[in-house]
């Protein structure tokens, strides 16, 4: 199967979670629905999807979107959706059938997402793991949950060696945290790690060489095409009622116990998750991801909710409070919106004599997108005239450019040499 043909078979997210007519008998019994906030549903309709069917729909309505940021390094929808599919035909090479365990011992970085939903796409089980595991800790997780592939950072592979024959795995895939940095930061990567203390013996590129199960995550990652067309041969999708995740509790009675999640536990936490924040906006939001996707809740909110929503990932593989500090002050208010090149799309539009953009105050982002136009003459403003400007915009503007708030106005305010006052826009907007 081709990309081009899973992005079109994706469905919209709207009657997944279309809510259930609420009457008087309900509230009743639900007491507590009467004070959820405005546009929250009280009932949600779950599909029988699989987890992944939140790429394949996000893929296709938003594949240009950026859907990770990594130290400066961006990757779209499309291109994560791709790599996953890589991924996915890359296990089945080595022998991954439906059912079996794939366990991904990796931080917050790019190759998690691609890794996770790569193996769910192959008919895998994903075993989530602490990349920082002690050797008693990684063997009975690999061993209870029956791993047969470990995806894992090289540094730390000296640890699986010592238990490896203690578990069922027959292939370690392996790979750094300085895959998709920007050149720079990869150069100086290395130097970085001087003073951190790994553990030994290290991974030699001749152990890696004349080891057959090992592999490099890079590597594998090969196109397939026929004809400039991605093709993949992926199994049939998931029920919803199939184990997807082996999640791994935190072992605090005693030796930590792998729950078993399906696709449609996974879903419903991703959309309950979604539409508990109803003032969040499909492929306007940024999320900050350094809770670890290995952990249930950085899984749920940080990994598939972000997805389902069209949200941009930020990753932080590690939790520094000044790196997490810096991050937010960065993406505060969200990616950078320059009014001039707004304003040129609406100057293109046939029905637009004068336009302005103007950030106004918004009590969820802070600050949104509102255009202020000047109709030509003979046209006259309508609630339709505004739906189709909006439309246009969003045909040619990323998501987060497109305007919000439109409003027709008579005329703009202007400076003695006629330069728009955007600053009074927003005074009058207030």
């Amino acid at each position: 199967m081709s990309d081009s043909s899973l992005l079109k078979n994706a469905q919209s997210t709207a009657p997944a979670s279309k809510a259930t007519d609420i009457d008087e008998a309900f509230l009743q019994d639900h007491p507590w629905v009467r004070h959820y906030e405005q546009g929250v549903f009280p009932r949600l309709a779950i599909p029988d999807r699989p987890l992944y069917w939140l790429l394949d729909t996000t893929a296709s309505r938003h594949p240009s979107h950026t859907a990770i940021v990594y130290y400066g390094t961006k990757l779209t929808y499309a291109q994560v959706s791709s790599m996953a599919n890589r991924f996915a035909l890359a296990l089945q090479r080595l022998g991954i059938q439906k059912g079996d365990r794939v366990a991904i011992a990796l931080p917050n970085i790019p190759y998690y997402p691609i890794a996770f939903y790569g193996a769910l796409r192959a008919g895998a089980v994903v075993v989530p793991t602490n990349p920082l595991y002690t050797e008693r800790e990684m063997q009975h997780q690999l061993a209870d949950s029956g791993a047969k592939v470990l995806v894992m950072l090289d540094i730390f592979y000296p640890i699986v060696r010592t238990i490896r024959k203690e578990t069922a795995l027959e292939h370690v895939i392996l790979t750094t945290p300085s895959e998709f940095l920007p050149p720079m930061l990869k150069t100086l990567y290395p130097l970085s790690q001087r003073n951190v203390k790994n553990p030994e013996p290290p991974l030699t590129t001749q152990e890696l060489q004349s080891d057959p199960s090992l592999h490099q995550l890079s590597s594998l990652l090969t196109t397939h095409t026929r004809g400039g067309v991605e093709l993949f041969r992926l199994p049939e999708p998931a029920k919803g009622d199939e184990l997807a995740v082996l999640q791994y509790t935190g072992g605090t009675t005693g030796l930590s116990k792998g729950v078993m999640l399906t696709h449609r536990n996974l879903l419903a936490n991703a959309m309950q998750t979604r539409w508990w924040t109803p003032k969040a906006t499909e492929a306007q939001e940024i999320s900050l991801c350094v809770a670890p996707f290995f952990h249930s809740y950085g899984a749920t909110v940080g990994m598939n909710l972000s997805i389902y929503a069209a949200a941009t990932m930020v990753l932080l593989p590690r939790f520094k409070a000044k790196d997490v500090v810096n991050t937010i002050r960065k993406y505060h208010g969200g990616f950078n919106v320059y009014p001039r090149e707004v304003e040129e799309v609406l100057f293109e539009h046939p029905t637009i004599a004068e336009a302005a953009i103007a950030g106004v105050a918004d009590e969820y982002r802070g600050e949104t997108v509102a255009a202020f136009v000047v109709l030509k003459a003979g046209q006259v403003p309508s609630e339709d005239l505004k739906r189709d400007i909006l439309a246009y915009c969003k045909l040619r503007l990323t998501a987060y450019k497109v305007p919000k708030i439109l409003e027709f106005r008579e005329s703009l305010p202007k400076s003695l040499i006629g330069k728009v006052l955007r600053r009074e826009l927003r005074v009058e907007k207030k």
